[in-house]
C-alpha cells in the first residue's frame, strides 16, 4: 500500500495562493496575444512567496522521501509546471476567468518535443526545425486568455501593408491634419497626442523587455 495515497494531491493553501498569484498575472500582463502555460509559470516564480506559506511537507528535504518525484519549487506555491496545469488552471477555467484559444505564435528557435517519460527529443519538430532570430516561424499555438479578451482577429495583406505604412503613432494621431482647427485646439490636440504617445512609447518598451526576457 502506498503510504502516500491518503495525503492530498494538491494543499488547499498552494492552490488558493496560486490561484492568487496568477489572477495578478493576468491583470498586470499583456495578454493580447495570450499566455502560454510555460509563460505563466515563468511570471508566477517572479512573485514573491506569500508570508507564512510553508510547502508541501511530503517533499521537505530533510525528510525521507518516498513517493512522488519532488517538485522544482516546492517553497513557492506554483511548485512546477504541472501543478499549475492541473490543479491551479482548471480553477480559474472553472470560474470562467480564462479559456484556451489558438493564436499565431512567432518563436525564433525550434522546438523540441517531450516523450512520454519526460525525456526531450534531441530532433526539433518539422515545423519548428529551421527557426531563429533571422528566420522567424510562425505556428499555431494553444494559449491562455482572459475571458474578456478575444484573440486578435487576422489581418488582410493589405491591412499589414497598410500599418507598415503608418508612421508610429498613427493611433493617436499623429500625421493627422488639423489645419481646420482654431490655434488654440489645434494646441490641445497636439498636447493630447504627446501624452498618448508618450504611453504608446512606454508600453512598446515594457512589451519589448518582456519578450526579451
Amino acid at each position: 500500500m502506498n503510504i502516500f495515497s491518503r495525503a492530498p494531491l494538491a494543499p488547499p493553501s498552494a492552490i488558493r495562493h496560486g490561484v492568487s498569484i496568477v489572477r495578478k498575472i493576468l491583470a498586470e500582463t499583456d495578454c493580447s496575444n495570450g499566455l502560454s502555460t510555460s509563460e505563466i509559470y515563468q511570471l508566477a516564480l517572479q512573485h514573491p512567496i506569500p508570508e507564512g506559506y510553508r510547502g508541501d511537507d511530503r517533499f521537505d528535504p530533510d525528510k525521507p522521501h518516498l513517493g512522488p518525484t519532488r517538485p522544482p519549487h516546492n517553497e513557492h506555491p506554483v511548485r512546477s509546471k504541472a501543478f499549475l496545469k492541473a490543479h491551479v488552471m482548471p480553477v480559474l477555467l472553472e470560474q470562467q476567468e480564462v479559456h484556451k484559444v489558438v493564436v499565431d505564435r512567432q518563436i525564433t528557435e525550434p522546438i523540441f518535443a517531450k516523450g512520454k517519460k519526460g525525456k526531450i527529443s534531441k530532433t526539433p519538430t518539422k515545423p519548428t526545425a529551421g527557426a531563429s532570430p533571422a528566420n522567424p516561424i510562425t505556428i499555431k499555438a494553444w494559449v491562455w486568455m482572459p475571458k474578456l479578451l478575444q484573440p486578435p482577429p487576422k489581418k488582410t495583406k493589405e491591412e499589414i501593408q497598410e500599418e507598415a505604412d503608418e508612421p508610429f503613432g498613427a493611433a493617436v494621431g499623429v500625421g493627422d491634419d488639423f489645419s481646420h482647427l482654431s490655434k488654440r485646439r489645434q494646441a490641445r490636440r497636439e498636447e493630447k497626442i504627446m501624452r498618448d504617445l508618450k504611453t504608446m512609447r512606454r508600453l512598446q518598451a515594457q512589451k519589448e523587455q518582456r519578450q526579451s526576457s
